[in-house]
């Protein structure tokens, strides 16, 4: 069982920068460009509509409390349209090098990189941080530190079904999914988790010191 802080937030905090692993991460999109320009041009392509980004509303974090509630805890940086995509599933938006560690694949940085107009080292920055949601498994322990106030957190397990890549209907982002059950709220307090031990930086973080959280645990939520 492993121990994960999953910040709840619609703010894009932070600055996250990675190293550079690709030469060129969009090559492989020019190859597609060069084949529809040799297609004859009185054929009639039929194209799939793509989703209006100025047609999309921003969530609010009532929408993602409750969704949270609902068995589904939302994280940022989770967007898609007809061309792009940020899904982090196994041999979508991952892979795992020869000794086993999760990278982003060649288009996940590239689409990355069109769909917020960022630099290559943000887009392995972030992967880096959300990436953290693929290496969830089921009966791990996620804690939602301030939901639903700056006094209150919450503690959930990850169900089963694990991560998904799956937008609201009319709203932009927040794709990013990770299927919890058994969702409980406590108040920041001795007897249960001092709010001064909640100093996560990134929006998803493994928790490696864990005694005071796995303490709890035994102690209030397994109860």
């Amino acid at each position: 069982m492993k121990l994960f802080v999953s910040k709840l937030s619609i703010e894009n905090s932070g600055n996250p920068k990675g190293k550079k692993i690709y030469i060129r991460p969009c090559e492989f999109y020019k190859k597609y460009d060069e084949e529809d320009d040799k297609k004859d041009e009185n054929m009639d392509i039929i194209e799939e509509p793509e989703d209006d980004d100025d047609d999309l509303k921003p969530l609010n974090m009532k929408i993602l409390v409750k969704e949270f509630r609902d068995g589904r805890l939302r994280q940022g940086w989770g967007n898609k349209n007809g061309v792009y995509s940020t899904d982090l599933r196994d041999g979508v938006g991952s892979k795992r090098d020869k000794n086993g560690r999760i990278q982003p694949t060649k288009k996940w940085v590239c689409d990355f990189m069109n769909l917020y107009d960022a630099s290559q080292e943000e887009a392995i920055g972030r992967f880096r941080i959300i990436s953290k949601l693929i290496e969830m498994k089921e009966e791990d322990i996620i804690f939602v530190p301030n939901v639903r106030s700056v006094d209150k957190f919450s503690v959930a397990t990850v169900d089963e079904k694990g991560y998904e890549f799956s937008q609201i209907k009319g709203y932009y982002g927040f794709g990013h999914i990770i299927h919890v059950k058994d969702v409980k709220e406590y108040d920041y307090g001795e007897d249960t988790l001092p709010k001064i031990i909640w100093s996560f930086p990134p929006a998803v973080v493994r928790i490696r010191k864990d005694e005071k959280f796995k303490r709890f645990l035994q102690n209030t939520y397994f109860k």
